[in-house]
């Protein structure tokens, strides 16, 4: 590492030496995956390959959101060096500063998003889902209001790439639905779901 990435580590990063800690270490197993890709034995043994694709891709999102966070980390200490060395220069410390602004705010996000990456998974985060939604009292508009929140829920389910199938349904006498019960499949739907309740 350069002097200046340590620079940055220490002065600038607002996550603790423990998490950066591990963070380096979920990245280097994530490359050593990523080599054994190559590897022609891994190569021919089928679920020794569907092991290491499902071990690398459940790190992946870490390690984007961590390369993107050191990238910038670097990208803030330049411009901190930039504003010390220009002296009595205004337009380049004018530049420094605009840039340090710039990168300030997209530090934060990242770091949250981090945070929660880390977190211990819910064992159930990788099951299906049954997603039911009632009509509260209110006759034909609640009806309708629950086949306006299964547009809702399709549209995401089909923005993450989850496959949805009707498993009971009753529909409203004006339009919409009184009850309808779906089943959705797909890569964390329980992680992402779990909380869908109410």
């Amino acid at each position: 590492n350069s002097p200046s990435w340590t620079n940055a580590i220490t002065s600038l990063c607002a996550l603790d030496e423990g998490m950066m800690g591990r963070l380096e270490n979920i990245k280097r197993s994530y490359n050593a995956l990523t080599e054994r890709l190559g590897d022609p034995d891994v190569l021919e043994n089928t679920k020794l390959l569907q092991k290491v694709m499902s071990d690398r891709a459940s790190s992946e999102e870490v390690v984007i959101a961590y390369d993107e966070y050191t990238g910038l980390l670097e990208e803030l200490e330049e411009a901190k060096e930039l504003f010390q060395d220009a002296g009595d220069d205004p337009e380049m410390k004018e530049m420094a500063r605009a840039e340090m602004k710039e990168i300030e705010p997209q530090l934060e996000p990242i770091e949250d998003k981090i945070k929660l990456l880390l977190l211990p998974k819910d064992p159930n985060d990788e099951r299906n889902v049954m997603l039911e939604i009632r009509a509260g009292t209110g006759g034909s508009e609640a009806s309708i209001f629950v086949g306006d929140l299964l547009d809702v829920y399709r549209k995401y389910i089909s923005s993450q790439g989850w496959s949805a199938n009707i498993i009971d349904e009753s529909t409203g006498d004006d339009g919409g639905y009184k009850n309808i019960v779906m089943e959705v499949k797909g890569d964390s739907v329980y992680s992402k779901m779990k909380w869908e309740a109410g």
